[in-house]
């Protein structure tokens, strides 16, 4: 088998190329940053953008005030199960008083 050598020009050259790519890339991303809200204004997009950017706020309202009629049903309906709950024990108590007295 051959001995592999790895020097230290090697490794820095493959640190500098890491790091060179990751340098670029922010470049381009920083650029695409500033390029696109420019091109949004100059296509005309922008305020149709607003126009959604609008719909979808009034959507997630919406939305959250049903959530809240979901969980105040779902608080009433526990409440209205506790409530039947009673009244089942209640009449059971009352056909067993109801049995006693018929035998006694």
């Amino acid at each position: 088998m051959g001995k592999v050598r790895i020097s230290l020009i090697h490794i820095m050259c493959n640190i500098c190329r890491i790091i060179g790519f990751v340098m670029v890339t922010l470049l381009c991303l920083g650029l695409l940053g500033l390029v696109v809200p420019v091109l949004f204004k100059l296509s005309g997009l922008e305020p149709q953008m607003e126009i959604v950017v609008n719909a979808t706020r009034g959507l997630r309202a919406e939305l959250d005030k049903q959530h809240q009629q979901i969980q105040r049903i779902a608080a009433e309906s526990a409440r209205l199960e506790t409530l039947m709950d009673h009244i089942n024990s209640t009449a059971r108590a009352l056909q067993r008083v109801e049995a006693a007295l018929t035998l006694g």
